[in-house]
């Protein structure tokens, strides 16, 4: 026999041989393991030469024709190619950039990317990472067919500031090809070693902005804005190379309808009615000045978070850029004690309901849909919330949950996701979860020794 693999290929297989003239018998699950689909051929004493010739010529022709054997097929060797996108090397930079959506194309899940938004976070010119790490792309081929990416990268900022030798990987995608993945992992590997890293984490991004984490649960659903997708075999493929579990990040369903318990609601209220507590919405106006307050909350507030590090003018103004086109002012909600300013949450409309309609780029012909679905949008990410250290765990956290989920409602949102939460902050999981919340999603974020 001849062993395919593929049930449907092993058919696809048997009928064009059958288009050529030759006949082949397939064998599929659940006649053999699954896997292990063939086809079975017969010869005879009276065929003659020319007739087996013209056999092998015609599978060859096929096999070609479906990946079966050649450069691209499943089992051709793997080759990893670097990629510069200092370079005018445009067909390897577009083929780094289009491997998710090729990747999730039947994907029912899959939210494109904007290509556009993409590519800038890849120049050095518009994206402030560069100015504090480096980082390195790579492709990998069967043949001229690609089949993955990553990109291994190095904070020096991050480093310094926590006094360690770590980098990253991160943009991981692959297809369901085990080689490849290691194959990949082993050059960012080799890359960071090099420059004498010692631990490897991720996935992750040049920023925990930009998303972060392997999901492990939760493939059912579609990700929320600035949320990481992968399909299931990926938690499988890094745990089998050798990655250790560093720490999960928990996502929850909120429905905005749902009455706030009495409870929260109470707390929020005593809270509030503390001398000098105010609540507010974020200035439009004060746009810039509003994200230079947030940006010195965060930082005072998540020091210890894995990947931290302090953000600055320059992370201000990339950070504003980005988040400008998707904030709603009644969704940006600050605690201010006695006049300062001590405690910030973010909710931004799920505006993934509006990329899903597109194929990673939106046109000037697509604007009108693009309005016309952003609209449409219903449901919310609750992003970010950070509370200065000393005035945490005084009841400023469900203050902000409270008032934020309260505006969304007035808002007409029907609910939203809260996410990111760090599975040993056991504090705000209790919290969410006795107001309604029903976890549906795991990330995890992994490292490995070098």
């Amino acid at each position: 026999p001849i062993i395919i693999g593929e049930d449907l290929k092993t058919f696809q297989f048997s009928k064009m041989l059958e288009e050529e003239g030759v006949y082949v018998n397939p064998v599929v699950s659940p006649a053999v393991p699954k896997g292990l689909a063939s086809v079975r051929t017969s010869y005879t004493a009276t065929h003659k030469r020319e007739e087996l010739d013209f056999a092998l010529e015609k599978l060859k022709k096929v096999g070609m024709a479906l990946d079966i054997i050649g450069a691209n097929a499943t089992d051709a060797p793997v080759e990893i190619r670097a990629v510069s996108f200092s370079s005018n090397d445009k067909t390897a930079q577009a083929g780094f950039l289009n491997v998710p959506n090729a990747l999730y194309s039947k994907d029912k899940n899959w939210v494109p990317q904007i290509i556009s938004e993409s590519e800038s976070i890849f120049k050095k010119g518009e994206n402030f990472f560069y100015q504090h790490g480096e980082a390195q792309a790579f492709l990998a081929y069967r043949g001229d067919r690609i089949v993955g990416r990553i990109m291994a990268g190095i904070d020096r900022r991050t480093n310094e500031f926590h006094k360690e030798k770590a980098g990253f990987f991160g943009f991981f995608e692959v297809e369901k090809d085990y080689d490849a993945t290691m194959q990949l992992l082993d050059m960012a590997r080799e890359w960071l070693a090099d420059r004498t890293i010692k631990v490897m984490r991720g996935p992750m991004t040049f920023s925990p902005w930009e998303g972060m984490g392997c999901l492990i649960e939760g493939f059912d659903l579609a990700p929320a804005i600035l949320m990481p997708y992968n399909p299931n075999y990926y938690q499988d493929y890094l745990e089998q190379y050798g990655f250790k579990k560093c720490e999960d990040f928990y996502a929850y369903w909120m429905d905005a309808q749902t009455p706030i318990s009495d409870r929260l609601t109470k707390l929020a209220s005593y809270t509030l009615k503390k001398e000098g507590v105010q609540v507010r919405h974020m200035h439009t106006r004060n746009f810039r000045k509003d994200m230079q307050t947030i940006m010195n909350i965060f930082n005072d507030s998540q020091s210890q978070a894995v990947g931290f590090t302090t953000l600055t003018e320059n992370d201000l103004e990339y950070l504003s850029d980005k988040f400008k086109p998707l904030i709603e002012s009644e969704l940006i909600n600050f605690v201010e004690v006695d006049g300062q300013p001590v405690a910030f949450s973010i909710i931004v409309p799920d505006y993934n309901e509006v990329f899903k309609h597109s194929e990673g780029r939106i046109k000037m012909q697509d604007l009108l849909k693009y309005f016309w679905y952003s609209r449409k949008i219903k449901n919310l990410r609750f992003a970010l919330l950070g509370v200065r250290k000393t005035y945490q765990r005084r009841g400023l956290e469900t203050l902000l949950y409270v008032e934020s989920f309260t505006s969304a409602k007035k808002l007409g949102y029907t609910g939203g996701e809260v996410s990111w939460i760090p599975e040993n902050n056991t504090q705000v999981n209790k919290a969410i979860v006795s107001n309604g919340g029903k976890r549906t999603k795991t990330y995890r974020l992994y490292e490995i020794k070098l």
